[in-house]
C-alpha cells in the first residue's frame, strides 16, 4: 500500500472561539485605536503639517513621510479589519489516518 493512500485530506473549519474570533477581535481594536487617532489629533495635523505656516517650517519630505506614516497605517487598519469578514479565510487541510 502507497503512503498517499493512508491519508485523506479533508478541508475544515479552524474553531471560531479557539482561533478566530481572538484575531477579528485584535484587528477590530486595531481600527478603533487608529481611527480614534486620527479624529483626535487631526487638528494638530492641519495646524502643524498642512498650514501654511507649517509648509514654510517644514521641509517637503517631512510632510510626505508625515503623511504616509499617518494614512497608510489608517489604510492597513481598514484593510485588515475588512479582510477578516471575507468568506473563506480560515480554510485550512487536515490530515487523518484512514
Amino acid at each position: 500500500m502507497s503512503q498517499a493512500s493512508l491519508f485523506t485530506w479533508t478541508p475544515s473549519y479552524i474553531l471560531w472561539y479557539d482561533e478566530v474570533q481572538p484575531t477579528y477581535y485584535s484587528d477590530i481594536a486595531l481600527l478603533a485605536v487608529v481611527v480614534y487617532e486620527y479624529f483626535i489629533t487631526v487638528e494638530d495635523e492641519v495646524t502643524h503639517v498642512w498650514s501654511e505656516t507649517a509648509r514654510r517650517q517644514n521641509s517637503r519630505t517631512s510632510q510626505i513621510l508625515f503623511g504616509l506614516t499617518r494614512y497608510l497605517t489608517l489604510l492597513y487598519a481598514i484593510i485588515a479589519a475588512a479582510a477578516d469578514f471575507m468568506p473563506g479565510k480560515y480554510v485550512i487541510l487536515h490530515v487523518e489516518m484512514t
